[in-house]
């Protein structure tokens, strides 16, 4: 399902994972980890189709407390997030027009797991400075 994810990053050597992170590392990690990289079954897929399905609905920003503020970070070049990261801006825009405060972090060159990346030192210090900018 995941597996186009992988065609920006096919290399020779590819393991299908680069998608994941820079760090090579950490793609050999998750390779290695014998519950991971599996295929997922139907029921799963169908599960997170409709999950997805109804996230995606207008009414849903109904549901979210306007007052909490949101941080939203992804990696620039976040297959899941779409071309230019389209997805994501877009989940910020229709937050932040349902009334919620919305902070946008793209990492530029950054992949899927952003905790997991190269630059993680950063991303870490990003959040902990989000954190203690929005806790009392």
């Amino acid at each position: 399902m995941f597996a186009a994810f992988n065609e920006p990053f096919d290399e020779p050597g590819a393991t299908g994972f680069e998608w994941l992170s820079r760090d090579e590392a950490e793609v050999q990690a998750y390779v290695d980890d014998p519950w991971c990289g599996e295929p997922l079954s139907n029921g799963f897929v169908a599960d997170m189709l409709e999950a997805t399905a109804v996230m995606w609905q207008p009414e849903a920003e109904a549901g979210i407390p306007t007052g909490v503020p949101v941080l939203i970070f992804s990696g620039a070049r976040d297959p899941v997030g779409g071309p230019d990261s389209a997805s994501v801006r877009d989940l910020s825009a229709r937050y932040e027009a349902a009334g919620v405060p919305v902070t946008l972090r793209l990492y530029e060159g950054g992949r899927h797991e952003m905790l997991n990346e190269i630059n993680r030192a950063r991303v870490h210090a990003d959040l902990l400075a989000w954190l203690d900018q929005i806790l009392p």
